[in-house]
């Protein structure tokens, strides 16, 4: 019976080793969306634009927003106006879904000051 207490003890440590070390972490795919700019709604009346793009996925990884092997990808689009203000708009991607080697038509949205001129935009991905 004392040669249990060690040995159970050395199991439940080899265990915990293990599982610890099985774990992963999400991986991030922001930098391999390529995004094409295919239209640009601008909306004065709204104080909006939208910008199509199509998205395309250049990782060997489909983009799953279920799977908890990949980082969700989030979006971040900074407006500028006629006078040098500076809008930020940040936003998930518009799909949950893209498959490794795909493309996608995707809109975003950004909105910006009221009585404001839209002259230009920015737009990167990150994840979380």
């Amino acid at each position: 019976m004392e040669l249990f207490k060690p040995l159970m003890t050395l199991f439940v440590l080899v265990t915990l080793m293990t599982t610890s070390s099985c774990k992963k972490e999400p991986v991030c795919i922001s930098s391999d969306l390529e995004l094409e700019e295919t239209l640009i709604e601008i909306f004065p009346n709204q104080n909006m634009v939208n910008i199509y793009f199509d998205v395309t996925n250049h990782s060997g990884t489909d983009y799953n927003e279920n799977d908890t092997l990949v980082s969700i990808v989030r979006s971040k689009i900074q407006v500028v106006t006629q006078d040098g203000s500076m809008y930020e708009s940040v936003d998930y991607l518009p799909f949950d879904y893209l498959s490794a080697g795909a493309t996608k038509s995707a809109k975003f949205t950004a909105v910006y000051g009221i009585g404001k001129e839209f002259q230009s935009y920015s737009i990167s991905l990150f994840c979380d």
